[in-house]
């Protein structure tokens, strides 16, 4: 068995309502469906760096990292023939949770007493179907045994975790594996063969034949997660328009952790849960490179709005910026009036603002008073009045961001 180690029970995620749409409703159970665009994967799976972003393969993978004073890692054994799971493995076990949605006519079962969802281990597929999922365009043989292939590869993986992983039915990180007593993501594949038919002269099925008869599990940990109510409902239409492996890992870290209209990520975060190493400042170039081309591909398909980089801190991913316009204070002064008021709020003389707010610098001063209300909204002025009036007199506030 596996150590755990006891958290905080209010850490526990109770967010059902993940689709927003109820379609039936009994006193205890709730019948959930799924949009058209959705997907969902199990909430570990979300984070964790489980993949190799390496284009060689690569045969283990140990990661460690600190958040909140406690250091957590994961250790990847990969298969033998294949090595660690890459971006394509990440996108196959996506594409086979899309199918199993769709094998299940985008609804579960949601029973409110005990947080609980009925969703099946086994996922019926055809590989056809998963290619489709996947955004080929033709299907053949040679895809076929690339696809599977990475289905052998992920019924290979083990993972180990030191308080990494998350039981969420025990509201524990699961701290140490026992050997052998590890866990797996997926088990129990079934193929359907061609081969084997042909050489018995029996007749090839259709794809409703070889989808009942070709399957693989979702192995025990991630699916007593997945019963328990702990993983996340995401856009797969956006995801598969993805093209860059890091873009995708961003993708389901910030589907994963944002809920509001801003997201802030420091550059350490990113690098330890994309999995890469920063140990030479050419490296860190290289990657933030990589990074802020990842964020005007997820800003493409409109999954973030606009970003900030913060340079050499980190990024601020902006989900609605509107919100975050409104949220500044983007939307105030618009009007000679309502900026002349704040002045004399702020104890701006008469004298002096219609001596420094001129026609040439109103934009200046508008976007001056909105940092200035950020500032002291965060408690970071002392003398307003005479803040106020450094900045209108000598202008040297970068207020930049707060210009419309």
């Amino acid at each position: 068995m596996y150590n755990i180690l006891k958290i905080n029970e209010n850490q526990r995620i109770d967010d059902v309502d993940k689709s927003d749409e109820i379609i039936e409703q009994s006193e205890n159970i709730k019948i959930i469906k799924f949009k058209l665009f959705q997907s969902f994967n199990e909430s570990n799976l979300m984070v964790i760096p489980f993949v190799s972003l390496q284009r060689q393969k690569v045969k283990t993978i140990e990661r460690s990292w600190e958040t909140n004073g406690i250091k957590r890692g994961i250790k990847v054994v990969g298969s033998a023939e294949s090595g660690c799971p890459t971006i394509l493995e990440m996108d196959v076990l996506l594409g086979l949770f899309r199918i199993l949605v769709k094998n299940v006519d985008f609804k579960y079962e949601y029973n409110k007493n005990t947080n609980t969802v009925n969703l099946p281990r086994k996922i019926n597929f055809t590989y056809q179907e998963l290619a489709k999922e996947l955004g080929y365009s033709i299907y053949g043989g040679s895809i076929k045994k690339k696809l599977e292939k990475s289905i052998k590869t992920l019924l290979e993986t083990t993972i180990y975790s030191n308080f990494a992983l998350r039981d969420v039915n025990e509201g524990e990180y699961i701290t140490d594996f026992n050997g052998e007593e590890s866990f797996r993501i997926l088990k129990n594949y079934k193929s359907y063969s061609y081969s084997k038919k042909k050489k018995k002269c029996e007749k090839i099925g259709n794809s409703k034949e070889i989808k009942e008869q070709q399957s693989v599990d979702i192995d025990d940990f991630f699916f007593k997660n997945i019963c328990n109510n702990y993983f996340n409902i995401y856009d797969y239409t956006k995801y598969v328009k993805l093209t860059k492996g890091i873009s995708k890992k961003m993708f389901l870290l910030l589907s994963q952790w944002s809920h509001g209209y801003i997201k802030y990520l420091n550059y350490s975060t990113i690098y330890d849960y994309i999995g890469v190493d920063i140990t030479l400042k050419q490296t860190q170039y290289y990657y933030n490179r990589i990074i802020k081309d990842s964020l005007d591909e997820l800003k493409d398909i409109k999954f973030i709005d606009d970003y900030e980089v913060i340079i050499s801190e980190g990024i601020n991913f902006i989900f609605n910026i509107n919100k975050l316009r409104i949220s500044k204070g983007y939307d105030k002064y618009k009007s000679t009036e309502e900026t002349i008021g704040r002045l004399q709020e702020l104890g701006i003389t008469f004298e002096e603002w219609t001596k420094y707010y001129r026609i040439d610098n109103e934009d200046y001063v508008k976007a001056l008073l909105r940092y200035i209300d950020d500032k002291i909204k965060k408690g970071e002025v002392r003398d307003e009045r005479q803040y106020t009036l450094t900045g209108l007199k000598y202008e040297n506030y970068d207020v930049t961001k707060y210009m419309h």
